[in-house]
């Protein structure tokens, strides 16, 4: 009576992902996490830069885990992210100051943290921050001025970037940066 019993169902075979495959998986969706949570609008930009910046550093942590099997792409890919996060601290300077000018009295503290020292940095919000963030905050505008409405021509500007940047062998300017040849930009 053997052949009454049910048969087992043969397992779907399912080819297994190499770890590259889906380490590069976990970071484009860390990464698509980050362009959502930066398409944030109005009272919810402060927590959008927020969640951005958190899952930059997650990727920037598959990528150090994984720099065995991602091979040296990671590196400069790694490098790119960790200049992102950076530039993405001044819109949290920024975010305090423009809770100072809404509440008349600035945060306390800022916090970033940076994956190369696994360290978070916590900084006091000083008058001189406000006065930086503003600053770059009004440069920034102005130059979206001259790019947007007054046509004017965008600038390459040479440095430590360069060494990492994929267009590094055919940019002119980039190349005499490296070789120190550069004599307006310090190397």
């Amino acid at each position: 009576m053997r052949d009454s019993q049910p048969k087992p169902q043969a397992a779907i075979a399912c080819p297994p992902r190499d770890p590259g495959t889906a380490l590069r998986d976990y970071g484009l969706a860390e990464l698509a996490t980050a362009m959502d949570a930066l398409a944030n609008r109005g009272r919810h930009v402060h927590h959008g830069v927020h969640l951005a910046r958190k899952a930059i550093r997650r990727t920037r942590a598959m990528l150090a885990l994984g720099k065995p099997v991602l091979g040296p792409g990671a590196r400069l890919i790694d490098h790119q992210l960790r200049d992102v996060n950076r530039r993405m601290s001044s819109l949290r300077d920024a975010h305090a100051l423009v809770e100072t000018l809404v509440r008349d009295v600035p945060p306390r503290k800022l916090a970033t943290f940076y994956l190369d020292s696994a360290q978070p940095v916590v900084e006091d919000v000083t008058e001189g921050v406000l006065r930086t963030a503003l600053r770059r905050t009004l440069d920034g505008i102005h130059r979206l001025i001259q790019l947007q409405v007054e046509d004017d021509p965008p600038v390459k500007k040479p440095g430590m970037s360069c060494r990492w940047c994929p267009y590094r062998e055919e940019c002119t300017e980039g190349r005499a940066y490296l070789r120190g040849d550069d004599d307006e930009v310090e190397p």
